[in-house]
Formats: structure tokens, C-alpha cells, sequence
């Protein structure tokens, strides 16, 4: 079942000394993007609701996620009239890197990582389909190498080193211009008390009860599948059951279409045995029509040559 405190992000407007809420806002990115059925609409929804911010903290230690609602996340951070001052405080992977792009200023941790590669995705359909699957990889490629334009690398460095997958420490990250600095990274703690305390002593707050529902989040999904995996399941059951009975409907049309082949071809036979017949037929009637006029002239003849007779044996008794 889906919670509300089961988020990938935390957001808060600071107090101040007095109780009153300060022009700071802290946002804390800590799981993977576009996680627990909750979109970058809620996350900006979220972002705007604030009111009176002057200044931005974002802290990152994600490993990535959707592409499309991190692109949202990236402009809405980007156009966002508060000076933003991002905190790589574990790890930007993937689309977490490019969200981390958006701030004003970059820092990062000194035991931190950075991490970029290529778009990918899971594509279902014919070679046509996956044809345009894969431009759209290349389109948001491109969109993922602007964000990455504020590194001292040209384009054609940015996408060798996005096609082997690279991994930068923080030293690595300042000195290709991905970040503004590197701070002092959090010490090991094993519980998160531990984990409460050593942030308060580098003056940071961590969203403790964010940590812990995403920790039990994460248990409860050992035993039950995510709902986008359920979803998923479901759309590759309807794609195979869909794809088998266009099978059956296409090995139907066929016989159909063999049995009309088939039916065709006696056809064809029966009027090649006929068409012999029908000849045959033709010169018989020649024959009977030639016999007939044959036949008529010599009854005429006949007829003439009677009558003759007839007249000779009528003149003969006259004379007699």
C-alpha cells in the first residue's frame, strides 16, 4: 500500500532563531528518482507552495531514476528565482547528476561520487519501434549533455566519457569543472542517531523519519513487488496473450488463404479440361450447320426435279 511518507525526496522551509519561518529551504534527494509512485509534479507542486525563499540548500545522494521527471526537476530547480547551493553529500549517479547541475553552486563532498552514462530503457515492439526507442535515447542524450555543459569538457569528450560510464571522486569532479568545491565528508555511523549527531556537528540535518520509511520501504519491497514491476508484469501478460492470438488469427488467414489457393488452381484446371471440349463443340456445330445447308439444297434439288416429273406425266396423259 502506498504511504505518503514513502518519498524520494524531503523538503522543509527553515525557523529561524524566533520560531518564524526563515527565507532558507532544504531539500534532500536521498533515494532513487521518481520512486514510490510519486512524480516530479508533487516535487514541484511542493517547491512552489514555498514562499518567501532566498536560498536553497539541496543535498543529493541518489542513484539515479526516472529521466523524464528528473528533466522536469532540473528546469523547475533551474528557474527558480532562489539561489540554490547544491550538497553532494553520498553519490550523484545517473539523472542525480544532472539535477545536481542545476544549483548555482556545486559542492561536494570529498568522499562523495559522481557518476554519468547513457540514457537506457526497456523497449517492447517490432524493429520499427525499437528504431525510434532508440532516437529518443539519443534526443535525451543530448538534453542530458547540456546539463553537463557547465564541465570543462567539449560535447565529443562528455559523450565518450557518458558511453564507458565514469566515475568521479570529488578531487575528479572539481578539477573537470562538474563542481564549484568539495567540503568535508560526514564521518562512518553505524546507527541513525550516530548518523543525527555527526551531521549536527558539520552544522546539517538529515530527514531522519525520510530515512527510515525508505528503509522499511525498501524491506516491505522484498516480500512485495513495486507496483511499477506489478504494472509491468501485467503490460508484458496483455503483450504475449495479444501477440498469440494475432498468431492464431494470422495462421487462420493463412489456411483460408491456402484453401482459396488450393480451390483456385481446380478451377483453373476444370476450364483448361473444358476449353478442348468447347472446341470440339465448335466444330461439331460447323459440321451440322454445313450438313444442314448440304442437306437443304439437295431437298430443293429434289424437290425441283420432282415436279418436273410431275408436269412431263401430266402432259403424256393428255396426250394419250
Amino acid at each position: 500500500m502506498k504511504q505518503s511518507t514513502n518519498t524520494w525526496y524531503a523538503m522543509e522551509q527553515k525557523i529561524d532563531a524566533e520560531g518564524n519561518e526563515s527565507s532558507k529551504a532544504e531539500i534532500f534527494i536521498y533515494d532513487e528518482i521518481g520512486g514510490y509512485e510519486v512524480n516530479a509534479n508533487t516535487f514541484i507542486g511542493q517547491l512552489e507552495a514555498l514562499e518567501g525563499i532566498e536560498q536553497i540548500d539541496l543535498r543529493i545522494s541518489s542513484p539515479g531514476g526516472s529521466i523524464v521527471e528528473g528533466n522536469v526537476i532540473f528546469n523547475a530547480i533551474k528557474r527558480h528565482p532562489a539561489n540554490v547551493t547544491v550538497y553532494i553529500d553520498g553519490m550523484a549517479a545517473s539523472m542525480a547528476s544532472v539535477i545536481a547541475m542545476a544549483g548555482d553552486e556545486v559542492l561536494m563532498a570529498d568522499n562523495a561520487l559522481l557518476m554519468i552514462h547513457n540514457p537506457w530503457t526497456v523497449s517492447i515492439g517490432d524493429s520499427e519501434q525499437l528504431r525510434k526507442d532508440a532516437d529518443l535515447m539519443d534526443k535525451m542524450k543530448s538534453a542530458i549533455i547540456n546539463a553537463y555543459s557547465r564541465s570543462n569538457y567539449s560535447t565529443e569528450e562528455l559523450e565518450e566519457l557518458m558511453d564507458s560510464t565514469t566515475w568521479f571522486t570529488a578531487d575528479e569532479a572539481f578539477e573537470a569543472g562538474f563542481i564549484d568545491g568539495t567540503v568535508e565528508g560526514l564521518k562512518a555511523a553505524a546507527t541513525l542517531s550516530e548518523m543525527e549527531t555527526i551531521a549536527k556537528q558539520a552544522g546539517a540535518t538529515l530527514p531522519v523519519e525520510k530515512i527510515v520509511s525508505s528503509i522499511v520501504a525498501k524491506n516491505d519491497a522484498k516480500v512485495q513487488p513495486f507496483p511499477k514491476w506489478k504494472q509491468l508484469q501485467n503490460r508484458l501478460a496483455q503483450h504475449f496473450q495479444l501477440k498469440r492470438l494475432f498468431q492464431a488469427l494470422l495462421l487462420k488467414m493463412m489456411q483460408k488463404l491456402l484453401c482459396l489457393k488450393i480451390k483456385f488452381k481446380v478451377l483453373k484446371l476444370r476450364l483448361m479440361n473444358i476449353q478442348p471440349k468447347l472446341k470440339n463443340c465448335k466444330i461439331l456445330q460447323k459440321t451440322l450447320l454445313l450438313k444442314r445447308k448440304s442437306w437443304k439444297r439437295i431437298t430443293n434439288q429434289s424437290l425441283k426435279h420432282h415436279k418436273k416429273l410431275q408436269r412431263k406425266l401430266y402432259l403424256a396423259l393428255r396426250l394419250s
